[in-house]
């Protein structure tokens, strides 16, 4: 969780792309090796899961593009924070990052929803483990400085560690996070980048 804090402040004085992304794919290759026995039975693809994950990532867009403007215009500083997170993410090749974003996810999801989600179902039920994931997750997000992204990691991360736990496994979640990242980032952003 350090590596992770020290990475999102990196990244709001470098980019998020630099900090956070890379942070999530550095922490995440170490964490597999590492955790290997108990990450290997998370990552096995059934078909069910597969389909409960894009599912779950198409109904996170939908959610997210239903509530942006009433949230927006209940709280201001939402739209405020969303042209600054586009902005820090930049214009940058959609095909190039769009690529990018399936490691990165990858790492988050290794290291979220399997290790520290699977380190805190040891300790507590399967769902207090996924909202207490959650909201570390989103307390990991505090030092880039935008409240917006710490609220939608939150959120993010609750639904994600709940396709975790119903699972038991981290293809859901992974396929829910790409599908939500693609289309929000690339597909068909909130705000014009």
């Amino acid at each position: 969780m350090a590596a992770w804090a020290a990475g999102a402040a990196f990244g709001a004085a470098r980019g998020l792309w630099l900090g956070l992304g890379s942070t999530a794919i550095i922490v995440g290759g170490i964490v597999l090796p590492l955790e290997w026995r108990q990450l290997q039975p998370m990552l096995r693809v059934r078909p069910t899961h597969v389909a409960l994950g894009i599912g779950a990532g198409v109904a996170m867009v939908l959610a997210t593009r239903a509530l942006y403007m009433p949230v927006s215009n209940w709280l201001p500083f939402v739209h405020a924070d969303t042209v600054t997170l586009y902005a820090a993410l930049g214009a940058r090749p959609p095909a190039l990052y769009g690529l990018l974003i399936v490691p990165i996810a990858l790492g988050e999801e290794l290291v979220w929803r399997g290790a520290v989600q699977g380190a805190l179902q040891r300790r507590c039920r399967p769902a207090a483990a996924a909202v207490l994931g959650a909201a570390l997750y989103a307390v990991m997000q505090v030092p880039v400085g935008v409240p917006t992204l710490t609220l939608t990691a939150l959120g993010c991360g609750l639904v994600w560690g709940l396709l975790r736990a119903a699972t038991a496994g981290v293809v859901a979640p992974l396929l829910a996070h790409l599908v939500w990242n693609e289309v929000m980032f690339f597909v068909a952003p909130l705000v014009a980048p």
